[in-house]
């Protein structure tokens, strides 16, 4: 995507802390997380899609049926392999295109625009995930395109917060971009009241600390917090994500305390994030990301084994970008005089190999 589109993203809006020393107290916090987090629970033989549901309607499906649609792709993402996931996607999102260019009905139209702007960003969250970045930043521009055709501001205002937030944490976008965006997009908001505007202060927050701005950050998650406290509304579609039921608060304060360094608040955050989130991703993201956190906070042997581990556990299929994202990121914050250790280079080795991704 080129500089104006990223512009775009905006104006599209205007209408509208512990002790360093004990290795001890890491590695249970560390084992603490691995057990929580359940890694290597996956049911390889095809058991999520029991959660899919297979509709079978045909091509004329009602807004009723869409938003079901929705909730059921939402729920394969947090459970099925994303190379499945998008397969599905691709079906459905084919089916809606049809049915957008058929229909009359200009209120249809605009609950049906409500539909394509949510599956394009589940379609462009699933593509990040495989590491298809050019695909998945189309996806992204889809979806703000439809959510400013229907002139839903709460959608509006969570598709652009869910598409800075994935361009960070895949790297598909810069820190200092993904804040100008965010920055850019809260201006614009101007002082709506919306659960997407905590959206936005979250991947706000997490850009400011990837930028080692750690004050700044804090500030940022507790304004999330206040905006939160006030129970905003959110987009009525798809409500496990826009009303901040998905864990994006948590996973934001694990992103920020494991970048300052702090494997107390990262560790609590950790187990948050656990107690509310079923996406695979995010619980084995946040394990790694307290695994960082202890790397830079000087335990970069225990840090690196457990990432290894982690990584190393995971079934090949559901091993995302996300996911060797943290991995890299961590072994750049390994000493440079230490990168030579065994352990080390067994991680680096891991994440050479890349994921294998397989659809049905």
């Amino acid at each position: 995507m080129d500089t104006e589109s990223d512009h775009s993203q905006a104006r599209g809006l205007t209408a509208l802390r512990p002790d360093k020393g004990v290795t001890t107290e890491r590695r249970q916090l560390l084992l603490l997380t691995a057990v929580s987090a359940g890694l290597g629970a996956f049911d390889q033989t095809g058991g999520p899609e029991r959660w899919v549901l297979r509709l079978g309607l045909p091509e004329g499906r009602t807004v009723e049926d869409w938003h079901l649609a929705c909730n059921e792709h939402l729920k394969a993402i947090h459970t099925l392999p994303p190379a499945r996931a998008s397969a599905d996607l691709n079906a459905d999102l084919a089916t809606l295109r049809r049915q957008l260019h058929s229909s009359s009905n200009a209120t249809e139209i605009t609950e049906l625009r409500r539909v394509m702007a949510v599956l394009s960003s589940l379609q462009a969250n699933v593509l990040s995930r495989l590491g298809e970045h050019v695909a998945a930043l189309r996806w992204w521009h889809t979806a703000r395109a439809a959510a400013d055709a229907t002139g839903d501001l709460h959608l509006q205002l969570g598709i652009r917060a869910t598409s800075g937030g994935h361009a960070l944490g895949h790297g598909q976008r810069d820190p200092a971009t993904v804040l100008r965006l965010a920055d850019e997009a809260l201006e614009s908001a101007g002082d709506a009241h919306s659960t997407g505007r905590a959206f936005l202060l979250c991947t706000r927050a997490k850009a400011l600390a990837t930028l080692g701005r750690h004050g700044e950050a804090q500030a940022t998650l507790q304004e999330c917090r206040d905006v939160m406290e006030s129970e905003p509304p959110a987009a009525s579609i798809m409500p496990t994500v826009w009303r901040m039921q998905g864990g994006q608060l948590e996973y934001s304060e694990v992103w920020v305390n494991a970048e300052a360094g702090d494997e107390e608040a990262t560790a609590e955050a950790c187990e948050r994030v656990l107690s509310v989130v079923q996406d695979y991703q995010y619980r084995v993201m946040s394990n790694l990301q307290l695994a960082l956190c202890t790397v830079r906070s000087g335990g970069f042997l225990e840090g690196v084994r457990h990432a290894a581990t982690t990584i190393g556990d995971l079934p090949a299929q559901y091993r995302t970008n996300q996911v060797d994202q943290i991995g890299r990121r961590l072994l750049q914050a390994v000493p440079a005089g230490e990168r030579h250790r065994p352990a080390v280079v067994e991680l680096r080795d891991l994440l050479a190999t890349g994921p294998r991704h397989v659809g049905v």
